[in-house]
C-alpha cells in the first residue's frame, strides 16, 4: 500500500507520522520504504530516501512539485503526517 504527499519544495526527512489503529484492530501498518518520486523527460524515477535522520538523503532534482511514496507492510485506513523541512 502507498501514500503519498505532494509539496512544493525538496523534502528530505519526514519529521513525525501518526497512524491511528481503530479499536479491535490487530497491529499498526510498518512503514517498509520512502522515495522521491520525479517526473522527468521520459519516465518517472524514484530515489530511495534514508530512514535515518542523522544521514538523511539529499534530493539533488530540482522542480516545482516534489511527490514522497510511503510504502506500508499492509494497508493504511486513516493517518496525520507532519513535515519539516531541514
Amino acid at each position: 500500500m502507498k501514500t503519498l504527499i505532494r509539496g512544493l519544495a525538496a523534502v528530505v526527512w519526514v519529521a513525525a507520522w501518526t497512524l491511528v489503529v481503530p479499536a479491535g484492530a490487530q497491529t499498526a501498518p510498518s512503514l517498509t520504504g520512502t522515495v522521491s518520486r520525479k517526473v522527468q523527460g521520459a519516465g518517472t524515477f524514484d530515489l530511495p530516501l534514508a530512514t535515518d535522520p542523522n544521514n538523511p538523503t539529499v534530493e539533488p532534482r530540482t522542480g516545482p512539485t516534489h511527490t514522497i511514496v510511503f510504502t506500508f507492510n499492509k494497508a493504511v485506513t486513516a493517518g496525520t503526517a507532519s513535515i519539516t523541512q531541514g
